[in-house]
């Protein structure tokens, strides 16, 4: 069950808690998402986050918008999230997302891992698996 507490509207995405650390961004459907939206959207993802290590899943289903280099790029360097930020898994079921999904990869090379799913028990599963080999790592060092 969702705490809707921690559910966050801004004008071009919707940001929830999934669980304890997977912070779900669902982005509006036909949005030009620019840098300010990413210096908010962010902003409240390590707020969600409190500061600790977590991991995201971007619900891109039915997204036919446009995200800006800018605002891919900060989501990349921001330093607030750069670090804690474990993995991002994008859930996409069209072209013109996976094309934006594929440059984030390629051209803004985030430094966590991020994969492209069609499913989102998939997605789920890989983040679990990801948070936690690092709560193992965290734990031997």
């Amino acid at each position: 069950s969702i705490n809707m507490m921690d559910k966050t509207e801004i004008s071009k995405a919707t940001l929830y808690k999934l669980n304890d650390y997977t912070i779900c961004l669902i982005y509006k459907s036909d949005v030009n998402f620019k840098l300010e939206d990413a210096i908010e959207t962010n902003s409240i993802i390590f707020n969600l986050a409190n500061g600790k290590p977590f991991t995201v899943l971007v619900d891109g289903r039915g997204v036919y918008g446009n995200i800006t280099n800018e605002a891919r790029k900060h989501f990349v360097t921001d330093p607030k999230t750069k670090d804690i930020r474990l993995a991002e898994a994008l859930l996409i079921d069209n072209l013109p997302a996976r094309i934006f999904a594929r440059f984030y990869i390629k051209v803004n090379k985030p430094n966590n891992p991020v994969k492209i799913f069609g499913d989102k028990e998939n997605a789920m599963n890989w983040l679990e698996e990801i948070y936690a080999k690092n709560n193992i790592q965290e734990l031997t060092h």
